[in-house]
């Protein structure tokens, strides 16, 4: 195993080997996982529909089923986007969000860049909106 190799050789070795922090969610439940994130529209085409400068695409993907959800906003507020929590954490938390998982019983992890399986399936879906929004 490489991994083994550049932990144990002199020469490989890092300084510090970087790995995923905590655990990655369990994704074998329908409902249980959701990756949630925005897709920016092209400007050409905000322009051409009259779009405010701010619209998007919220996607959302069940990662147990792999079921996309795309719905447009017309920005990224909280007044806009209100129940659910995305990578730009620091901006958006607030007390309607921690109501909201009260009242629903549900909990918020925000991920940073390092979530592989979210992340990539978002991002694959993503690829294909943009393929959509070109034609």
């Amino acid at each position: 195993d490489i991994r083994n190799h550049r932990l144990s050789c002199a020469i490989c070795q890092p300084s510090s080997y970087l790995s995923a922090v905590g655990t990655l969610p369990t994704t074998r439940e329908r409902f249980k996982v959701y990756s949630i994130d925005f897709k920016e529209i092209p400007e050409e085409l905000k322009s051409r529909l009259k779009l405010n400068h701010e619209a998007a695409i919220m996607s959302c993907i069940d990662l147990g089923t792999g079921e996309v959800t795309f719905e447009y906003v017309k920005d990224h507020s909280v007044y806009t986007v209100c129940l659910f929590l995305w990578t730009k954490a620091a901006s958006f938390v607030s007390a309607v969000v921690a109501k909201l998982a009260k009242l629903f019983g549900f909990t918020m992890k925000t991920s940073a860049s390092r979530n592989p399986t979210g992340n990539s399936r978002i991002e694959r879906a993503h690829k294909s909106l943009g393929f959509l929004l070109q034609a």
